[in-house]
């Protein structure tokens, strides 16, 4: 079985050079709620407000939408974003 699985895996289980030292970027995510009066300025609004005390924003992942509805109308849209930055070395 060790075998087959050295076949498949050979990174995995290839030995690792202890002596050469690489640097890891480490991406921290964090969850913020963001309303715009569409799906695109509810994004809009979160990155900015974000970056005002993140920096280093990678990706914004949307977990959720949600529609307020008034008078049978969409009078906002809330947004769950995940917000993924480098954390400085």
């Amino acid at each position: 079985m060790f075998n087959k699985l050295k076949q498949v895996l050979p990174i995995i289980i290839s030995p690792i050079n202890h002596n050469r030292r690489r640097e890891m970027s480490v991406v921290k995510v964090i969850e913020i709620i963001a309303e715009g009066n569409s799906i695109e300025d509810a994004v809009e609004k979160g990155l900015e407000r974000a970056g005002e005390t993140v920096e280093g924003i990678q990706n914004i992942y949307i977990k959720d939408i949600k529609a307020k509805v008034e008078n049978n109308k969409v009078s906002h849209y809330r947004l769950i974003l995940k917000v993924s930055f480098l954390l400085k070395q």
